[in-house]
């Protein structure tokens, strides 16, 4: 809710806004409450099951798989299971808050074809991919709010393991082997943040991120990373209009669609740089 933060855009690394299919929505249920520790504050939960519906279009998750099947595009997905809960404590120093978010889908799948010619022996060449496995997520979040400063900071993770099978075929008939691998992803981020509210029109905040496209593997180069100092101005003229101007001097290029094509991703690792603008009306 753009209302709630001073930032133009959150941490990509842990809001990464490729994965909100993901995130926004699941169609199941969820038990949720709080109740009190006592002298250690009290402690919120959320429980939550169900299925994910993921756009084959215009998704994240489906343009993440086209930008790396050069050119493909995503013929449907499987609906998975999703399980999982968060926990929040609210400790007894007053605007501390600790969380921890937990999720597991299951048997995720996604199947994609990929044109390689227009001609063949019995028909246009297409190698018709399709890649299933379980994925598990992890975040863990801090917030303390005093006076009018107010300091987060969090750490994603995530694992998908599972493996892809690959037919090519001309027209309907096989032409190759069929060809199975291992398909192991796992990133993780993090960021610390700071905001101060000088009054009531006037909110100025900063945060540092950095992002691992393989936690095991942090050397790998400019596609391997993406490190991002950021500086957020909020101005409120009003109760329902607000105005941010924001910059970013970033480093790395893991979290860019498509970055192949794109001017800053010439593999080295000098910086850039990004200037936001943005207006929220609120009714």
């Amino acid at each position: 809710m753009d209302l709630a933060r001073t930032a133009v855009l959150l941490p990509q690394g842990v809001y990464d806004a490729r994965w909100r299919d993901f995130s926004t929505s699941i169609d199941g249920g969820v038990l949720f409450g709080n109740f009190s520790l006592g002298n250690a504050g009290s402690l919120s939960y959320e429980a939550f099951a169900g299925v994910t519906n993921l756009d084959k279009d215009e998704g994240g998750v489906s343009r993440w798989i086209v930008d790396r099947t050069n050119g493909g595009e995503v013929t449907s997905f499987d609906q998975p299971l999703m399980i999982g809960g968060q926990l929040w404590w609210q400790t007894p120093l007053d605007g501390l808050r600790l969380g921890a978010n937990l999720a597991q889908m299951y048997d995720f799948g996604f199947h994609a074809r990929v044109p390689v010619s227009p001609m063949g022996p019995f028909g246009p060449i297409n190698a018709f991919t399709t890649g299933a496995g379980d994925v598990f997520f992890q975040q863990y979040s801090a917030e303390y709010m005093w006076n009018s400063w107010t300091f987060q900071a969090e750490y994603l993770t995530y694992e998908f393991e599972g493996a892809t099978t690959t037919n090519v075929r001309s027209g309907s008939t096989p032409i190759q082997p069929t060809a199975r691998a291992p398909l192991l992803v796992r990133p993780d981020a993090w960021y610390v943040s700071a905001a101060y509210r000088f009054n009531h029109w006037l909110e100025v905040g900063t945060y540092y991120t950095e992002h691992y496209a393989d936690r095991e593997n942090r050397d790998g180069g400019p596609d391997a990373a993406q490190k991002d100092l950021a500086l957020s101005f909020r101005f409120d003229p009003t109760d329902w209009w607000i105005l941010k101007l924001e910059g970013h001097y970033l480093r790395g290029t893991s979290l860019l669609q498509d970055a192949q094509n794109n001017p800053v991703a010439d593999r080295t690792n000098d910086p850039w740089f990004m200037l936001a603008l943005k207006t929220t009306f609120s009714f």
